[in-house]
């Protein structure tokens, strides 16, 4: 098609993808092609010209067909099959549709789904109207019912359940620039999946830190922001995936709602001391009863995604889609499949709900032992209380008591019958239209009898009722007893001995029954999303819910976790800031979290600000030989005690952190033309402009990036200005010379990662040196990195190695004798910055 070539294609403005005004959304179609189209291909184009980046699913009967280019995507993508014809086309039935959908979108499609909103018989309804019908008028109606991407999906009966229990957002950004460093950003973004929104408002800096963190920032808690995140694989191990972090190792969440849950406690730890303190009583609580935490863990695991089939119900319901919207008007030929889904759903959302109250019911027998009487519940587990406790018990919690709702649609219809025929018919006093239909009926039928009873009495004989759909109250009379008939009886039929009349009386019958099973039938049809209404009108008992629930399945996550931890535990002791000398942190033999039952790990301490000391520890030591591990030791560790977590240690004792900022490991942002370097500095000055006296501060090999002396210089300011500043700080470094410049520091401590070295001979010249790593951190300053080991370890070539070493003890002779010299101007660079 030559408008679609290259050279040729034009948005539907006329624009070129040159014009810096060009659509890619849009697509040009002459109107003299339109004109040679059949009308079904003409509607094609139609909703293709406003949706050239989308890929459409054309209904067709009872098939979703993909037209020309995007036949061509279905076949790549879904491996369908071209079928026969002029022009590229294939399709896959209507029951499918779900599962292409999911495909496409992972792979990063945008999929519009295009339903017919007509039958035949309407479309020759409304043919008959127009004055002068042309071909194309004479086309089932089709109209655009959903549009899909990552970010829009709502998991319609139709799309399925979703795979990944973890959010999506939608994110939408208004940006005002204030001045040349600083603008102010609107945001708002939301899970479609289950229909919650964040939104809101804030001041950032030039390189967009806090927007780049897409985190919702409800104080009070610790900020993490998007370079903490990555940089401490807390949620994301940088290759799209979670294994090897610290939500992977954690996460022990029987429910969906509860894994989205943890990961949001995760990227927003609590700084508030009582709520951490809670948190931590009710996981030593879960933890200390095993089989509770067992019986809880095999009630929730059950559960499906109430969160997203809630939001599904809800717009189902005549709250949901408004009655002008497309999908009302939807012809589905599996409709009878997608009602019993429907309502499958609705019996497993109820069936979801009695296993929450099951669950607070458990919970409530453990608070009933007599080792928690009165108030001790509230003092022993605050956070327990509320999560399965009602609101009318004592102690009174959060969890609304469900039963009666339960009941009431456990009730409400015949479930076997719902299940087998996918409809819902109401139990008496559920639904009073309903109700008063059949009262009607039960009447009318009354009057029928009555009537026949008079017709027997008349006719001296047996009287009954014949005939099917519009034929039916025939009155049927022996041949014999026929001569007592009036003019009021009309003979409409007969059979051997026997004759059949109708009566106005009859008639009205049959025309008020016909009118009492449309209304009937009306009423059934409309039904279900009657019943889901009512059950959206309890909205603030189910998710109530799903809240106390999704925090009791967090807590006993971080209880199953502690009980996987294999050597020292404890439970993290907060002090408050106003009761201390400055923010300090104190750990003993801490051990990294992620870690699987590494008998091996070497654990460490490490103490920052304790007692009015040093708030900045100066790192060095051997390449390899653990320094990072030592830093994201600590980050995580923070992270999981302001979670509320029990942690692999000996003890730990700080006092809240409100931000943690790290600066670690080295990559270039080719697509941004920034170099590693320039990301570094980035990094670093978000830190030095956000961060405060209660912040942790993580800088590894800051300066790498560009020569000895200009990375020596950046690193020595910065160190100066973090120990200036006295936020909790871990500043690694190779550049010794670092060491000589803050001996008179008393905000900074030296410590090293400690290795044991041997030699061939004394003076080690020509020999290779075997470093052993301790992974140890031990007080004061490594004498140097031993890169040459490293080197020897990554398969360097050993004459290569040798030379190396020689130009370094060269090199290390020259500064010896410029060392005076050099310390002397050093100092002189100290007392500059400072």
């Amino acid at each position: 098609m030559d408008f679609l070539k290259p050279e040729k294609i034009k948005d539907a403005s006329g624009r070129r993808p040159s014009d810096p005004d060009y659509d890619c959304r849009s697509l040009y179609v002459p109107k003299d092609f339109l004109l040679d189209q059949t009308p079904g291909h003409k509607q094609w184009w139609d909703l293709k010209a406003k949706h050239f980046d989308c890929v459409l699913f054309f209904k067709v009967g009872k098939f979703y067909e993909l037209y020309h280019m995007d036949a061509v995507t279905g076949v790549k993508e879904l491996n369908l099959t071209f079928m026969r014809g002029s022009y590229a086309h294939c399709g896959f039935p209507e029951i499918a549709y779900g599962r292409f959908s999911a495909q496409l979108v992972d792979k990063g499609y945008k999929v519009v789904r295009v339903e017919q909103t007509e039958t035949p018989d309407m479309m020759d309804k409304r043919v008959k109207k127009l004055l002068k019908p042309t071909k194309f008028d004479r086309v089932v109606k089709r109209e655009i019912c959903q549009l899909t991407t990552k970010g829009t999906r709502v998991y319609t009966v139709a799309d399925g359940e979703a795979r990944e229990a973890q959010s999506a957002y939608l994110l939408a950004i208004m940006e005002k620039e204030i001045d040349r460093t600083k603008s102010s950003y609107g945001v708002c973004f939301v899970d479609t999946s289950i229909g919650v929104f964040h939104i809101g408002q804030f001041d950032d800096d030039r390189h967009s830190s806090r927007l780049r963190t897409l985190i919702a920032t409800f104080p009070p808690v610790q900020v993490l922001d998007a370079i903490t995140l990555k940089n401490l694989s807390v949620v994301d191990n940088g290759h799209g995936g979670s294994v090897g972090t610290l939500l992977h190792r954690i996460d022990n969440c029987s429910s969906p709602f509860g894994k989205r849950l943890l990961r949001h406690w995760m990227c927003s730890p609590s700084t508030n001391v009582r709520t951490i303190e809670a948190r931590q009583k009710a996981v030593n609580i879960l933890r200390e009863n095993t089989t509770l935490l067992s019986e809880l863990g095999t009630v929730l695991a059950k559960v499906p995604d109430l969160e997203r089939l809630f939001a599904r119900i809800y717009a189902q319901s005549s709250k949901g889609l408004q009655d002008s919207h497309p999908d009302n008007r939807a012809i589905m030929f599996e409709e009878k499949i997608y009602s019993k889904r429907k309502i499958m759903e609705f019996i497993a959302v109820l069936d979801g709900f009695a296993s929450l109250q099951r669950a607070a019911l458990l919970m409530q027998e453990l608070f009933s032992l007599p080792v928690f009487t009165g108030c001790k519940a509230c003092d022993s587990s605050e956070i327990l209380v509320q999560c399965s406790h009602f609101p009318t018990s004592e102690p009174a919690g959060s969890f609304p008591d469900l039963e009666k709702h339960l009941h009431f649609f456990k009730n409400a219809f015949d479930r076997d019958e719902a299940e087998k025929e996918g409809r819902i018919i109401p139990s008496a006093g559920v639904d009073p239209e309903y109700d008063e239909s059949i009262e009607n009926m039960k009447r009318l039928d009354k009057e029928m009898k009555t009537y026949l009873a008079k017709q027997c009495q008349y006719f001296q004989c047996k009287v009954v009722y014949v005939g099917k759909d519009k034929n039916r109250y025939q009155l049927e009379i022996p041949e014999s007893k026929a001569n007592k008939v009036t003019d009021e009886y009309v003979l409409v039929g007969q059979r051997k001995g026997f004759k059949k009349y109708s009566t106005p009386e009859t008639k009205s019958f049959l025309e008020r029954q016909m009118a009492a099973e449309d209304q009937k039938l009306n009423i059934l049809a409309d039904l279900r999303k009657r019943i889901f209404t009512r059950f959206i009108e309890k909205y603030e008992n189910w998710y109530s819910a799903i809240e106390c629930m999704s925090t009791l399945d967090v807590l006993m996550s971080l209880a199953m976790y502690s009980l996987s931890i294999d050597g020292d535990t404890c439970i993290p002791v907060f002090r408050d800031v106003s009761s201390v000398e400055q923010p300090f942190v104190n750990l003993v033999n801490g051990k990294f979290p992620c870690v699987t039952n590494d008998q091996s790990f070497i654990p460490n301490d490490t103490k920052l600000g304790e007692n009015g000391q040093a708030n900045l520890l100066l790192l060095t030591g051997p390449n390899m030989g653990g320094k990072s591990t030592l830093m994201r030791q600590l980050g995580l560790l923070v992270i999981m005690a302001q979670m509320g977590c029990i942690i692999p240690a000996e003890s730990l004792e700080l006092t809240p952190v409100d931000r943690i900022f790290t600066r670690i490991g080295a990559q270039d942002d080719i697509l941004s033309g920034e170099s590693t370097f320039y990301v570094e500095l980035c990094e670093t000055a978000s830190i030095l402009n956000n961060a405060s006296i209660h912040s942790l501060v993580l800088v590894d090999e800051l300066g790498r990036g560009t020569s000895t002396y200009d990375g020596t210089a950046i690193a020595a300011a910065v160190l100066n200005e973090l120990s200036r500043m006295k936020c909790r700080t871990i500043f690694s470094t190779h550049y010794h010379t670092l060491v000589g410049g803050i001996r008179d520091n008393d905000r900074v401590v030296l410590g090293h990662m400690s290795c044991m070295v041997e030699t061939e001979d004394e003076e080690g010249e020509g020999k290779e040196e075997t470093v052993t790593f301790l992974y140890r951190l031990a007080e004061g300053a490594c004498p140097k990195s031993y890169g040459f080991n490293a080197a020897r370890l990554a398969g360097i070539p050993s004459h290569i190695i040798r030379t190396g070493s020689a130009k370094a003890r060269h090199g290390k002779n020259v500064a010896l004798c410029c060392g005076n010299i050099f310390t002397s101007a050093f100092s002189n660079f100290n007392i500059l910055i400072s």
